[in-house]
């Protein structure tokens, strides 16, 4: 195996190991098509600051995925063109105990090692 294959196996063995670093997130297409759970990295919620000094959760966070682990799931990531084609699609995750909605904002496939990174913003279904 080459060097940049067993990269590409360890990076996804890691970003999907449940016991050390991920979390069991849930993606489905707009109107909740297709859900997949998988196990993810994910950031915590970014903290802002008011001018107070009291800590406000920022509604936003991040989540890193490898994108074997989405289509070995069953999961459409890319388009016709074979664009990674994930924005807007729903994100669900439980976040201090509680179960919280995402969509996804911004996306960044890096198309060396297959990390899906993406930028989540909170809704309300």
């Amino acid at each position: 195996m080459s060097l940049i294959n067993q990269a590409i196996v360890d990076l996804q063995d890691i970003m999907q190991n449940a016991d050390e670093f991920a979390t069991a997130v849930t993606f489905s297409k707009p109107g909740g098509l297709n859900p997949v759970t998988v196990n993810c990295l994910t950031n915590k919620i970014m903290v802002d600051v008011e001018t107070n000094g009291s800590p406000v959760v920022s509604e936003r966070t991040t989540v890193a995925v490898h994108e074997n682990t989405l289509t070995a799931a069953g999961y459409v990531v890319r388009d016709a063109n074979e664009n990674v084609a994930m924005t807007n699609d729903l994100v669900t995750m439980t976040v201090f105990g509680q179960q919280k909605n995402y969509i996804v904002k911004w996306q960044m496939p890096d198309q060396k090692f297959g990390c899906l990174v993406f930028v989540l913003e909170r809704y309300d279904a």
